[in-house]
């Protein structure tokens, strides 16, 4: 093995050995949202570094392309892991559905089955294989098939990143932009060495570049906590809190309104990168409130009416810069509501209260003719006198009694009444008091008078109450 092979297998099982520790440490953080997808990736990485290196390593092979054959295990899986990885990373897994899922599982294994069969239908090199060959970098169709569907998924997933990453707070888009980073170089690199004349064109250096992606992941795990703090879970807390989240930066550009303050403030589907100003226009209340400095304390009311309680508070760095300002607000209509009864009860209350006039103590009255003694010794009606010392009037009737006594030729004795009254219960049945007086034409008060009685002397038997009770005779 020469010098430059010797070179060459090094530098690929160190790009192997980055590789496969990234794998180790995002193991210990798999359960997060891209957490397998990154761990299938860069193990996929370490795989093809690893088998790269041990065909320019003169390791013993059963054919002379088998380690290079291998290496395309690694190459097939890279491009669906990834895509997978920012899918999840994003918040966008809900696009991993079944028939995509087959679509990046199925071509991977129906290239590997087409590069292996090769000698039979020549599809993938396409009779292009020097015996000399260090590199798959050219042939037949299914490979040009495969490497344009390959570049085209790590494309699509890095403008994925790109438009996150253009959305995202300070933090997220320090982690991202590492990402980025990491997956652009040994993009850019590897388009170029299929496309372009390159110095070593018997070397395939995409395992190189991927060790710069493994330091950019490690470093972003570390620093960062990739992984750890993913807009994915910061997008599923938003989205389940019940209380409104505004943030925007220091140039009042907004950079957060999570569902309940878009439905609260009646805010267009997406209003990040909006001028704070422009977007919330339609409520100038709670934008006074956003454009003061410090923390602000405040109740805002809305059209409808709403009323939000408002909380905002400054962001700031760790270096006690200030990046921003966050609003909290809370939808305080019920409790707003039910306050503004509680008040509305309690002035009526104390409005009733004050025109109440309270009789206490011992009243002298009249035991004959039933008038009152006032307070200066006169003797008043009765009526005259809780009159002026309450609300309550009067209005002035006759009860049967008075109505026999003063009108004995109008009104039958009660004898007399009871016995018509029997009569007509035995001949009718239950009846009614209202139904009874109408037959006898009498008022109904001195009809339902003389039931009473004929129910207290035992005569009668009375079923309900009021003016629906029904009389029966016993």
């Amino acid at each position: 093995m020469s010098q430059t092979n010797t070179v060459y297998s090094v530098l690929l099982f160190i790009a192997a050995l980055v590789s496969a520790w990234v794998a180790a440490v995002a193991w210990r953080r798999r359960a997060a949202p891209g957490g397998w997808p990154l761990i299938i990736l860069m193990t996929a990485t370490a795989f093809w570094s690893g088998t790269y290196a041990i065909h320019w390593s003169g390791f013993p092979r059963p054919s002379p392309f088998f380690w290079l054959d291998a290496t395309y295990v690694g190459v097939v899986i890279v491009p669906a892991a990834f895509l997978a990885f920012v899918l999840q990373f994003t918040d966008r897994g809900r696009w991993l559905t079944r028939p995509v899922v087959t679509l990046l599982i199925g071509e991977p294994v129906l290239t590997l089955a087409l590069l292996w069969t090769d000698p039979w239908h020549g599809l993938f090199f396409g009779g292009q294989r020097t015996p000399t060959a260090g590199a798959i970098l050219k042939g037949g169709p299914w490979f040009w098939t495969n490497a344009i569907y390959s570049y085209a998924l790590l494309l699509f997933a890095l403008g994925l990143l790109v438009t996150t990453y253009r959305q995202a707070p300070a933090l997220y888009r320090k982690q991202m932009g590492l990402i980025v980073a990491g997956v652009s170089v040994p993009l850019v690199v590897s388009i170029a060495s299929v496309m372009l004349p390159i110095p070593w064109p018997n070397l395939d250096i995409s395992p190189f570049l991927f060790t710069v992606s493994g330091t950019f992941f490690a470093y972003a795990i570390f620093r960062y906590r990739f992984l750890g703090i993913v807009p994915a879970a910061r997008g599923a807390i938003l989205a389940s809190m019940s209380d409104g989240i505004l943030v925007w930066d220091v140039g009042d550009r907004l950079l957060e309104a999570n569902p309940a303050a878009r439905q609260m403030l009646g805010l267009i589907a997406h209003p990040v990168g909006e001028g704070l100003q422009h977007a919330l226009a339609h409520v100038p209340e709670l934008l006074r409130c956003c454009e003061e400095s410090g923390s602000v304390r405040a109740e805002v009311s809305l059209p409808g009416p709403r009323y939000l309680d408002v909380r905002i508070i400054p962001l700031a760095d760790r270096r006690g810069r200030t990046q921003g300002r966050l609003a909290i607000l809370r939808d305080i209509t019920e409790a707003k509501q039910a306050e503004q009864e509680r008040e509305r009860l309690i002035q009526s209350l104390q409005d009733a209260l004050g025109q109440v006039k309270t009789l206490r103590g011992l009243l002298p009255i009249c035991a004959n003719c039933k008038k009152i003694r006032d307070d200066f010794g006169y003797w008043r009606q009765v009526e005259d006198y809780i009159h002026e010392h309450s609300e309550a009037d009067f209005s002035h009737g006759l009860c049967p009694d008075c109505m026999r006594k003063l009108y004995p030729d109008m009104f039958p004795s009660l004898e007399d009444c009871a016995a018509k009254v029997r009569e007509l219960l035995a001949q009718a049945g239950p009846c009614t008091a209202r139904s009874l007086a109408a037959v006898l034409d009498l008022p109904y008060d001195y009809v339902a008078d003389c039931l009473r009685h004929m129910v207290e002397e035992g005569k009668a038997v009375v079923s309900g109450e009021g003016e629906r009770a029904t009389y029966r005779l016993l």
